[in-house]
């Protein structure tokens, strides 16, 4: 009967202490659940940063401006183009106005742009031929769209 006693007194032990570190388990979790909630408006704050500079990284992107763009297209143009406008949406379009001295300049133009790596889809809108001042010149406007510079 003695031995008896002793094992039901031996696992009524061991059941206490499990109990009481489940129980001082659970206070902990209570604990960290608790500093986490302090800290939430924290990494709320941390997480809108986070947004803010991703989006900066996004603008600040220096590989593919319409700066860089434009100074490629004055790069590779010929000296007999003269351009007169130029605009560019945001999704890359690029259209470019010019006036050149003969038909043969705008189609080297469109060639010369089809050879950088700046530009895809080159492609002449339009062209007309106009006297001015006993000189033949000839309108033009290509549209291209601008690529990563890789």
């Amino acid at each position: 009967m003695r031995f008896y006693t002793l094992i039901c007194s031996l696992f009524a032990c061991i059941f206490i202490l499990m109990g009481a570190r489940f129980l001082y388990k659970i206070s902990y979790v209570n604990y960290l659940d608790s500093q986490l909630q302090q800290l939430k408006p924290y990494v709320q704050k941390a997480e809108l940063i986070e947004d803010k500079l991703k989006i900066a990284r996004v603008q600040l992107d220096t590989d593919n401006t319409v700066l860089d763009a434009l100074r490629e297209l004055y790069n590779i143009m010929p000296q007999n183009i003269t351009i007169s406008g130029f605009s560019a949406n945001d999704d890359g379009a690029i259209s470019i106005r010019g006036i050149s001295e003969s038909m043969s300049g705008v189609f080297d133009a469109v060639a010369l742009l089809e050879k950088s790596p700046r530009f895809k889809n080159v492609k002449v809108i339009f062209t007309n031929k106009r006297k001015l001042a006993q000189q033949e010149i000839v309108d033009f406007q290509i549209s291209c769209v601008s690529e990563r510079q890789v």
